[in-house]
């Protein structure tokens, strides 16, 4: 689902993805940047949970402006969590973390 914060994609101010239930970024199309990415698709219990957030991330990695920022949920489990690929593999690229929880906040690069 994609949550724009107006509805003219001329004028946006914030574009706001979020994975859920299974959308895959290259279904969405979109012709904009991303401000906000928010990762919580699969559950955790789900064996293939950690590899699909980051196919995820990686798929919209190049549309996430510099300075921007993803939000991950349920990174607060050492060995289950959504980020458990997702955030090593952002650091490698250079991002930071702002937060790091429950849920996991990081920062592209500028």
């Amino acid at each position: 689902m994609i949550y724009p914060s107006q509805a003219r994609k001329e004028s946006m101010a914030l574009a706001f993805a979020e994975f859920r239930f299974g959308v895959m970024w290259h279904d969405m199309n979109l012709p904009y940047e991303l401000d906000l990415l928010y990762l919580d698709g699969w559950d955790l219990d789900n064996p293939e949970s950690a590899k699909q957030h980051l196919t995820c991330f990686m798929l919209a990695e190049p549309r996430i402006k510099p300075g921007s920022l993803v939000l991950i949920d349920d990174t607060g489990y050492p060995d289950l969590g959504k980020g458990k690929l997702v955030v090593p593999v952002a650091v490698l690229m250079g991002w930071t973390i702002l937060h790091q929880g429950y849920q996991t906040l990081l920062r592209k690069p500028i």
